[in-house]
């Protein structure tokens, strides 16, 4: 019969489009990464899905969400969009010359909008939309299923070994890991894809 090849992989379970409840579990500094508009430093921010499941041999596990961004405050960069969605308010200059620090984020809860986005191959993706504070009444922080995932080049950090390979190699292409080389952790077999949690029951978004 031969060896048969196919243009597509199997479709990946998708979060359902929408406004659903999310909780920060995951914030790592990822270096500068050479793209196409030259050098710059990124972070990767991951977020679980607790109404959302999927099925192991020990158990159910929150679906997860990562996304890249440029370590920027511009006023036309992500990050801020996203930060300033999450918390309900903008910036202000005085906020802007102290700097925001986002491992803040990490065990803060919000609403994220998920909408569905099929390309020219046929294969659906899950994308997010906006970044929103949680719904009226749940508190700002809370326990994740997930470790808390953590790694910063400036606090020189070992990486994490929660961290999956796909972000392990990520972090280990930048110039900053090359410029000094750091042990390799071992991550977990999942292709998809340590901090103290903040204490805070003021209801209020703790950034």
């Amino acid at each position: 019969m031969g060896i048969m090849a196919t243009e597509s992989s199997k479709q990946r379970e998708l979060i359902p489009e929408g406004l659903q409840d999310a909780i920060c579990y995951l914030v790592t500094d990822l270096g500068t990464q050479t793209g196409n508009f030259g050098p710059k430093r990124q972070v990767m921010i991951g977020w679980e899905f607790p109404d959302h499941r999927i099925e192991y041999e020990d158990g159910s596990k929150p679906m997860v969400k990562t996304a890249t961004f440029t370590l920027s405050l511009h006023e036309k960069a992500n990050l801020r969009k996203v930060a300033e969605g999450w918390r309900g308010r903008r910036f202000t200059q005085d906020d802007l010359r102290k700097g925001f620090d986002i491992s803040k984020m990490l065990g803060v809860n919000c609403q994220i909008q998920i909408l569905h986005e099929t390309k020219d191959s046929g294969k659906t993706y899950d994308n997010i939309a906006a970044v929103l504070p949680p719904k009226s009444g749940k508190p700002s922080v809370v326990d994740t299923e997930n470790e808390h995932l953590y790694f910063s080049f400036d606090d020189d950090m070992e990486i994490p070994k929660g961290l999956y390979d796909w972000i392990v190699n990520k972090i280990k292409d930048s110039d900053e890991y090359q410029s000094v080389g750091r042990e390799e952790p071992d991550g977990p077999d999942s292709p998809d894809f340590d901090y103290e949690p903040l204490d805070d029951d003021s209801g209020q978004i703790p950034f």
